[in-house]
């Protein structure tokens, strides 16, 4: 077992407490719990029972640990987490309202009347006996015919309580797509987007992260093809401000299709855009 990570976070006016610990191998799991005033509002669980098998050491333990527990903590940061704590309240107040509505009284039928029998005295009485004549008449006992059903029976329902955890695998999994996608190399052509043979063009090529934060010093690469010419290429790199500034003489053709192709790589991927040549 190694040793794990507890870290008090806010967010949106709400404080979390995230514990991250290592369940041992004789339960080979990651662990990781969100509480939030004590109440405990999210859980992930990642096993690693088949990496034990393949011979895991401490430290990839370790890294695996301290993975989970960042994930959550960056989830967090983004306000995705916020959604849960929206629901756990709206529970409660549906279950708090529900506990102060006035109890309403089951609607039972009205049971019938009882209706006495007729004693039926016996014409087998011998006649040297003095009959009876004081007999009660047995009057059978209908003043529940419901039998032994209470208010409270009447009362019950299936409201099942309160289950203030939720599994965070669905919420991390969406987070990592979104991330994955701001985190792509992206590549935009600024100023004009239409160019025609035979022209000169000053090609100002901004590269980004996911088309928010400019990024300097990034490699440029300028292609010019087409059917009815060789290919040119033209090479660059952005400036501090994320762009790339590249004359580019465009050859003239009369016949066949041309193309700009603009590309570009980092260690978040590559990126690549096209824009058509038009003849005149």
């Amino acid at each position: 077992m190694i040793t794990g990570f507890n870290t008090d976070i806010s967010y949106g006016g709400t404080t979390y407490h995230v514990q991250t610990e290592d369940k041992g191998n004789s339960n080979p799991l990651i662990l990781s719990l969100v509480y939030v005033r004590g109440t405990i509002l999210a859980a992930k669980r990642t096993s690693y029972a088949k990496e034990l098998e393949n011979g895991i050491t401490e430290q990839q333990l370790q890294i695996m640990l301290e993975k989970q527990h960042r994930t959550i903590l960056a989830v967090i940061k983004a306000g995705r987490v916020q959604e849960l704590v929206d629901k756990l309240n709206k529970s409660k107040s549906m279950e708090e309202e529900a506990s102060e509505a006035p109890k309403m009284m089951p609607n039972f039928p009205t049971p019938p009347i009882p209706v006495p029998q007729i004693p039926v005295i016996s014409p087998q009485i011998p006649i040297s006996q003095p009959v009876n004549r004081n007999i009660e008449p047995k009057v059978e006992d209908v003043s529940d015919p419901w039998g032994s059903i209470g208010v409270e029976d009447g009362l019950k329902g299936n409201t099942q309580p309160l289950f203030a955890e939720f599994d965070l695998d669905k919420i991390i999994f969406d987070y990592l797509q979104t991330d994955a996608q701001e985190e792509k190399l992206e590549i935009n052509l600024k100023g004009t987007k239409e160019f025609y043979s035979g022209e000169s063009v000053l090609l100002q090529i901004e590269v980004s992260r996911g088309g928010e934060k400019a990024l300097p010093d990034i490699p440029v690469i300028v292609k010019v093809l087409g059917t009815a010419f060789k290919p040119q290429v033209y090479s660059g790199r952005t400036g501090p401000d994320g762009v790339a500034i590249m004359p580019v003489a465009l050859p003239s053709f009369t016949a066949g299709s041309a193309a700009i192709v603009i590309q570009s790589s980092s260690s978040l991927g590559e990126a690549e855009v096209r824009h058509l040549i038009r003849r005149r």
